[in-house]
């Protein structure tokens, strides 16, 4: 069986071509000059010939050398290849983030955040859920989510969780374009409407349902559902009437399928917060896309 060098021969042999010099080679491998040479001579014994000619004009190599030195060469960077891409498929399966969002971030400023976070990980792993934050509280409990993004509440339990203020977004009544009640100016005006609204158990729509709904402001018990989309599709093929963020008129994608109804009454404004669980710390990628999230929500013109 023939005897086959070790990696580290061919990594003195390729050094010393490197800096033509046994002592600058040996300095830079961190190895006495004896440790290295003896490498040399224990290489060129396996080989049979002799790889370097050492002269007043430095270390040449021979005719082998010239032929072994580039095919070790060729072995060492495909090994570092190897090694690297092995490196790098690890960390690519160990970084992982999962977050929730409502629907107002995913329409405006996600994906945003995802560009500028990528530039800089690009081998972290992203899972988003997308829901009201009232559905997302139970992920963060059961550790499928690290944080999440949502109108906050009052009944978030702050012995459990923490929470960030992040930014204010005003809401609007909104109907198909040329909604028959597109010019009425009060909320009382539109009792008799028919109203589809997002599903939720906290948060916003719940402040909204007791304003408005309890009180009898409006007579018609709404329609709800948990699907942004759904409603959307809804409206615009017919007379509902919705109550969603201002900033989700502003895409183009919704900005000739919908009236705004001008209403003399103020909507409340929605708060929205980051939430996590006080007992499970972020992880360092956690916080990397996190404070993406700060910048961008503080940027945007809600």
């Amino acid at each position: 069986m023939v005897t086959l060098p070790k990696i580290q021969q061919l990594k003195v042999i390729s050094e010393v071509i490197k800096y033509g010099s046994i002592n600058t080679a040996a300095k830079k491998m961190h190895l006495s000059q004896p440790s290295l040479t003896y490498s040399l001579k224990t290489l060129e014994q396996i080989l049979g010939v002799p790889l370097l000619i050492r002269s007043n004009d430095g270390i040449q190599l021979t005719k082998e050398g010239k032929i072994f030195s580039k095919k070790a060469n060729i072995i060492l960077e495909e090994l570092e290849n190897a090694v690297t891409e092995i490196l790098e498929s690890t960390i690519s399966n160990n970084l992982k983030i999962s977050f929730g969002l409502s629907p107002i971030i995913v329409i405006t400023i996600l994906d945003s955040i995802l560009k500028s976070y990528k530039k800089t990980n690009p081998l972290v792993k992203i899972n988003i859920k997308e829901a009201q934050l009232s559905s997302l509280l139970p992920r963060l409990r059961d550790h499928t989510l690290d944080f999440a993004i949502g109108s906050l509440d009052e009944d978030i339990p702050s012995c459990e969780f923490i929470i960030e203020p992040l930014f204010s977004a005003p809401f609007i009544i909104i109907g198909r374009k040329n909604h028959p009640l597109a010019k009425y100016n009060s909320i009382t005006s539109l009792k008799n409407a028919e109203w589809l609204l997002p599903e939720t158990e906290m948060g916003y729509y719940h402040t909204l349902k007791e304003i408005f709904f309890e009180k009898k402001i409006i007579k018609k018990t709404p329609i709800y559902s948990d699907s942004i989309n759904c409603i959307m599709n809804i409206i615009s093929n017919s007379d509902y009437l919705s109550v969603l963020s201002r900033a989700r008129l502003t895409t183009d994608e919704h900005k000739d399928k919908y009236c705004i109804i001008n209403i003399e009454e103020d909507l409340p404004i929605s708060n929205y917060g980051l939430v996590r669980l006080k007992k499970r710390p972020l992880s360092i990628e956690s916080k990397k896309i996190i404070e993406h999230i700060k910048y961008f929500s503080k940027k945007y013109k809600w």
